[in-house]
């Protein structure tokens, strides 16, 4: 609060109280009776002489505090009426503060929440990089199934080449067989006598 403020402020507060301790033994009551008979007895006295003079000041003197606690009120009410405006400008203040806090909150949220997502997609990006980097070349994968349907093809004409050969066998086992059976009935049919 700058120093015009604080003048005012004590000023006001000096205002204030002598207006509460006025009021707390009825100032203004009192004196309004004295003013009521003071009027009373100017009109009952004689409108020359000194008692009417006496009179008439003491009315003065009545019309004058009444306009002094009047132009009192008057800034009373000025000085309340400037702090309610001092206090309104405040709050509205206050409230464009909170405001401007909520939506910078919201913001940061707002902020926050694309940084969680960035956060996670990068950390989603490393681990299939990583999973990447373990997978073998593409260019290597195709070259060595290459190489396995190469390998494949020769291992399919060998078991072709090894088939043919175990019928062949098979072929010649089964007349090896034959024959030694037949040679066996002949040699029973024989029957060649022990010497």
């Amino acid at each position: 609060m700058d120093t015009d403020r604080e003048g005012q402020t004590n000023e006001e507060e000096v205002l204030r109280q002598r207006l509460t301790n006025d009021n707390e033994g009825n100032g203004e009551e009192k004196r309004i009776n004295a003013f009521i008979k003071s009027y009373l007895a100017y009109l009952v006295s004689e409108k020359h002489g000194p008692e009417a003079d006496s009179n008439r000041r003491k009315l003065y003197i009545s019309l004058d505090q009444f306009e002094h606690h009047l132009n009192k009120n008057m800034e009373i009410h000025h000085a309340c009426a400037r702090d309610q405006e001092y206090y309104d400008l405040l709050t509205a203040k206050f409230k464009d503060s909170l405001e401007a806090a909520r939506q910078d909150i919201l913001s940061k949220k707002e902020e926050l929440e694309v940084i969680r997502t960035a956060n996670r997609t990068r950390h989603e990006y490393n681990i299939l990089c990583q999973n990447i980097k373990k997978c073998p070349d593409p260019k290597s994968i195709e070259s060595r199934i290459n190489e396995l349907e190469e390998k494949k093809s020769q291992l399919t004409a060998r078991l072709k080449l090894l088939h043919d050969s175990l019928e062949s066998y098979k072929q010649d086992y089964n007349v090896c067989i034959n024959s030694l059976l037949s040679l066996r009935n002949n040699l029973e049919k024989l029957d060649i006598p022990d010497e």
